[in-house]
């Protein structure tokens, strides 16, 4: 090959990596039932009725021969601290399974222990591709562990960034049962009012929280606004709700119920969750209750309500204001 279309050939390797990947290994048994594998980039979601994927094996690799007539493989997508399980089957060496943390999934294929990913697959179909071949399986089994993905771009191993906007919304409640207020004991052993995952949108921090609590064993009906304000620190806005604890049969172990004027000792150190319990204490004690509403650091204040909550289509019908000559 002359240098010119050595060139060229180099100019499109750095433009094929300039598209960041996520980094497989991909698995079969050979003839005589040994595990092996090589590590790919070369993978692709194809459809989801029926569920394919593709691999694109080289001509060049070691197991080539295994991979071009295996009947069953596997997709293992590396989480993103498996750099050196991505190096080891990209390396020739005599036994890459040594020491390896695996088990033996579907159809006796070996899954690696800690992928964010695996797929085991039958062959699907095998097509003829210049100097690889693309390997089309059909997926019998998936798992999903959530750890975040190895990314391999220009050439390097790299971190995903998130895609999470700086700061964001997190939902908490003041569910209350018989007049109690529910509390979670955190890891460090103080107890601190339920409060849902940071998510971009106010929807979807109101869905995590219910969704948590209803998974944990103590779901609640939010009923109205208590406390919103900016928590600084964490640069997160957060909303905290009265709720009402639905029927259960027991708490989960990290979870309680004390009086508002009676908390424990061992209360969260947040200052604005402490806020939040200290003045529903106070007002519980009252009988009088309000909305706090804070923007940015400023103190804000509380607003005085009577009476309980009232769905808005139940109490606002566009007809009867447009019939009573509210403009169109």
């Amino acid at each position: 090959m002359d240098e010119a279309a050595l060139a060229r050939k180099k100019a499109l390797r750095q433009a094929f990596s300039a598209f960041a990947t996520g980094v497989t290994v991909v698995t079969a048994r050979d003839a005589g039932g040994r595990p092996v594998g090589f590590t790919a980039n070369s993978f692709t979601s194809v459809s989801l009725d029926p569920p394919l994927l593709l691999v694109c094996p080289g001509k060049t690799s070691s197991n080539f021969a295994t991979f071009s007539m295996a009947d069953h493989f596997a997709v293992n997508i590396l989480s993103a601290g498996q750099q050196e399980v991505s190096h080891r089957f990209a390396t020739p060496v005599t036994n890459r399974f040594a020491g390896l943390a695996w088990h033996a999934g579907p159809e006796g294929l070996p899954l690696i222990d800690g992928a964010a990913a695996t797929f085991a697959c039958v062959r699907h179909q095998l097509v003829d591709a210049g100097d690889h071949v693309i390997l089309i399986g059909e997926v019998l089994d998936s798992m999903t562990t959530g750890a975040e993905p190895l990314v391999f771009s220009r050439g390097r191993y790299r971190e995903l960034a998130s895609t999470m906007p700086e700061g964001g919304i997190r939902v908490g409640v003041v569910a209350l049962h018989e007049g109690r207020v529910l509390l979670r004991r955190t890891a460090e052993g103080t107890w601190e009012l339920p409060l849902g995952p940071v998510q971009p949108l106010f929807g979807h921090a109101r869905n995590g929280c219910e969704t948590e609590l209803a998974k944990a064993g103590a779901a609640v009906t939010i009923t109205h606004p208590y406390s919103i304000y900016d928590d600084g620190e964490k640069g997160e806005s957060r909303f905290f709700f009265m709720a009402e604890l639905e029927p259960f049969a027991a708490l989960p172990a990290d979870m309680a119920l004390f009086a508002p004027d009676d908390l424990p000792p061992d209360l969260t150190r947040d200052p604005g969750m402490r806020d939040v319990l200290l003045r529903h204490g106070r007002e519980h004690r009252k009988g009088r209750y309000g909305v706090y509403v804070a923007r940015g650091q400023a103190p804000g204040s509380v607003s005085h309500m009577t009476g309980g909550s009232e769905r808005w289509p139940d109490i606002f019908q566009p007809d009867s204001y447009l019939r009573e000559g509210m403009p169109k």
